[in-house]
């Protein structure tokens, strides 16, 4: 258990619980599970308990159709039918018979991170069996006996021995279903005759208390440190249910201790600048006045929370939260609304990536409407950007810019077909972004989980294992040097090339086997809401993963033969132009590209058909940075076109797991999409 404090004068108190699962062979709360609930409790863990029959299996993880939940020990409530289950150990309240040991093995399976009460384990042979009872707890890797009675310490001496007869099997033997034996801990009963493994001697004999509690103080010494981020999936990443803040908390990943969500406040300086006459409330409210109560807040963390003011965050994300309950009556195919400017987010307060300029989380007014221009002429012309649906004054509110006056600020509110960016198909890359939230990506990554459900290089959860350490030690230099650059595209074209130095290398794998299991459940969203927009049934006719890149990769190169027609750059940030630096990030990437193929962030956007004093004050160019940009147009697109084909070989690669011929046919698609439409502009 992990402890914090409220304050320098607060009492400690419980920061990480581990969960345990005790399982019942009945739906009827006892006595005996109260009094083990208790005794847990006291030992640090939330707990609950459940008749194994009672379990239901899903790919997230398991429920319970019975059951209770003990919130402080003593306090019991029924648990909810769907109230996702995520145990750090798991026990049985009685002894198990062959149905309930599958049940509870499956348990074990789905949750590789817990540690077991119960084992498929052979009998101990009859010469290690002791010659009068005894009572205690074995753990099998590394081997360890404590006993119970009067001479405790002949008892662990003779329950060691049963522990090197169960952990010394020869080659090619079958131990145990669930294969790894530092997971398990067991409470043995042993006579002359047979060892009962449980804390009941024999069925329905009383549960033995005190052998409980010596295995929970075992268990709790051997407890895996909890996941320093959860994802929705499998299930050994999944915490427990917690009320979902956005329909898009269902695919998203999220700090140990849930999903960001802020509270917010509305601004009685804030007015329309910008109303689509299409956005209107869910609830089907059109006024002016609802909307702007709805869009027009700011974060405010002492304000009341609910469903009115409660945002949420995505992963990383410095400055803009997720909007529910809107629709655009004109443009039912834009379900995913965002707010940019909203204040600066719980990613971004202990420090953030360079975004050129200090993290105030506000966004200028003028580009917010520079947004909108952008997104329709785009919009008009058939690309895909969107639709930004509400631009908001804040009066009171201004941004100081070291090169000009101070800006006004706004909001603004856009609209997408999703939201989802293709850099988002890594879970752990935009956690990197925040300077707090960092630490807990690496430690994710090096947690000792990784080692036995992907077969990647152990860290060193076994502290005398100096080998250990040292591969530890190698990936997290590795992932270090990756993190400085973390982008999705370099993890990909170091897996296509991949990297001599070893500690790199395993960094690398690490990072692409948590990508894979991650990015099935985003694609799935993706490919579900191309469905819609095919005329297809989103759940019997979902495109599978090839079609689906390819069709990213033609809709993308289409619109890039676009851009070249309208003379449009995505990033103004080009040689020769004065606000220019080297090194600078391109803004046409992963992370400016969604999985639906839509450009929603166009603040760095410029059009070179004819040159607009409006344009470049707001983007504060001069007329001799235009000429600039109009002068190398050819070059600069370019650019743009090499950095979206690196897109869709990313998205390629990821969707359709490395496939090369895949891959190849989806560059291929790009350039041919492309090249057709620039024979059609002429």
């Amino acid at each position: 258990m992990i402890f914090g404090r409220t304050g320098p004068e607060g009492a400690a108190r419980a920061l990480y619980r581990p969960r345990l699962l005790l399982l019942a062979d009945s739906e009827e709360a006892t006595p005996e599970a109260d009094a083990a609930a208790v005794t847990a409790a006291a030992a640090g863990f939330l707990v609950t308990v459940v008749p194994w029959f009672a379990i239901g299996f899903r790919e997230d993880g398991i429920v319970p159709l019975a059951g209770h939940a003990y919130e402080d020990g003593s306090a019991r409530r029924p648990l909810l039918p769907d109230e996702r289950l995520a145990p750090d150990a798991v026990a049985p309240l009685t002894l198990l018979d062959p149905p309930a040991l599958r049940v509870a093995s499956l348990i074990g399976r789905l949750h590789p991170r817990a540690v077991l009460g119960f084992a498929e384990l052979p009998p101990p042979p009859v010469d290690r069996l002791p010659a009068d009872a005894l009572r205690g707890v074995i753990a099998l890797a590394p081997k360890c006996a404590r006993g119970l009675g009067a001479d405790a310490k002949a008892a662990a001496r003779r329950l060691g021995e049963i522990a090197e007869s169960l952990a010394s099997v020869a080659a090619g033997a079958r131990q145990s279903a669930l294969d790894d034996p530092r997971r398990i801990v067991l409470a043995i009963q042993a006579t002359a005759e047979a060892a009962v493994c449980g804390f009941r001697a024999a069925p329905g004999l009383p549960f033995q208390l005190d052998l409980f509690a010596i295995w929970l103080e075992t268990v709790r010494g051997r407890l895996p440190p909890p996941m320093p981020l959860l994802l929705p999936g499998p299930a050994f990443l999944c915490g427990p249910s917690r009320p979902a803040a956005h329909p898009l908390a269902a695919v998203l990943p999220c700090p140990s201790e849930g999903h960001v969500v802020v509270a917010t406040k509305a601004r009685a300086d804030a007015s329309f600048v910008h109303l689509d006459p299409a956005l209107r409330l869910a609830s089907g409210q059109t006024d002016a006045a609802a909307l702007l109560r709805w869009l027009g807040r700011t974060i405010e963390p002492g304000a009341p929370s609910g469903p009115e003011g409660d945002r949420l965050v995505e992963p990383g994300v410095g400055r803009t939260v997720l909007v529910d309950g809107l629709l655009i009556a004109d443009r039912p195919d834009l379900v995913d609304f965002t707010a940019l400017g909203v204040g600066v987010t719980p990613y971004a307060e202990g420090g953030y990536v360079n975004v050129g300029r200090p993290i105030d989380g506000m966004a200028g007014l003028d580009r917010s409407l520079h947004r909108r221009m952008c997104a329709e002429r785009l919009e008009a012309a058939g690309c895909r950007a969107g639709r930004v649906v509400a631009v908001i004054a804040l009066a009171d509110s201004a941004i100081n810019l070291p090169h000009v006056k101070a800006a006004p600020a706004g909001i603004a509110v856009r609209g997408f077909r999703c939201v989802l960016r293709v850099k988002q198909l890594d879970p752990v890359g935009a956690f990197l972004h925040s300077h707090q939230h960092a630490p807990a990506a690496h430690e994710f990554m090096l947690h000792p989980v990784w080692s036995s459900v992907l077969g990647l290089p152990p860290g060193a959860d076994r502290p005398d294992d100096a080998q250990a350490a040292l591969v530890e030690q190698k990936v997290l230099l590795g992932l270090e040097t990756y993190a400085i650059r973390s982008s999705l595209a370099e993890l990909v074209a170091a897996a296509l090339m991949p990297p001599p130095y070893v500690g790199m290398a395993a960094a690398v794998a690490r990072r692409l086997a948590i990508v894979r299991l991650y990015a099935p459940r985003v694609l799935e969203l993706a490919r579900g809401r191309l469905a819609v927009e095919l005329g297809r049934d989103p759940l019997t006719e979902r495109p599978g993963n090839l079609e689906y890149a390819l069709w990213f990769a033609d809709t993308l190169g289409r619109q890039l033969a676009t851009f070249r027609k309208l003379r449009f750059l995505h990033d103004y940030h080009q040689e020769g132009v004065a606000r220019w630096t080297a090194g600078q990030m391109h803004t046409l990437g992963e992370n400016n590209l969604t999985l639906l193929a839509e450009f929603p962030d166009l603040d760095t956007g410029i059009f070179l058909d004819r040159p607009d004093p409006a344009q470049l004050d707001c983007l504060f160019l001069t007329r001799a940075d235009y000429d600039t940009l109009d002068a190398g147009f050819a070059a600069f697109h370019q650019r743009d076109v090499a950095e979206a084909r690196d897109v869709v070989q990313t998205l390629a690669f990821i969707a359709l797991a490395g496939d090369p011929g895949g891959v190849a046919e989806a560059l291929g698609r790009f350039a041919a999409a492309y090249q057709r439409g620039l024979e059609a502009a002429g």
